[in-house]
């Protein structure tokens, strides 16, 4: 099934690293997805992306974070997104707290923590 395209992301498989990335990219709401989200986002944490992947997967980031679409697999995709995060995504992420009002506290907590790191150095 889905969190199958890990395992072939884990063994450097270009083409599962591609549908791996789609298949987060299309937001899938079944049976088992969140699930396959959180696999897939752990096995991509280590996995050799494009420039186009990486970009592509820090613009969904914003998307699931902006459009409130922060399920229990989204702490995978946080930890995802400080992999691939540029010092202007901190930067947009401290804006976005402080302009921010409707975050659950959780969410803003790890949040705050994360942009926190970042003007130290520290890892979050």
């Amino acid at each position: 099934m889905w969190y199958a395209l890990s395992d072939g992301v884990r063994t450097g498989d270009r083409a599962c690293v591609e549908l791996a990335v789609r298949f987060l990219e299309a937001d899938l709401d079944a049976s088992y997805s969140g699930y396959a989200r959180s696999r897939i986002a752990r096995a991509l944490r280590r996995a050799a992306l494009t420039p186009d992947q990486t970009a592509r997967l820090r613009a969904l980031f914003w998307t699931l974070l902006e459009t409130g679409r922060m399920r229990t697999d989204f702490r995978d995709s946080l930890r995802l997104w400080t992999v691939l995060a540029t010092p202007e995504d901190h930067t947009r992420l401290q804006r976005y707290l402080q302009t921010t009002l409707h975050l659950r506290p959780v969410w803003r907590d790890r949040l705050t923590r994360l942009a926190a790191a970042a003007d130290t150095g520290a890892p979050a």
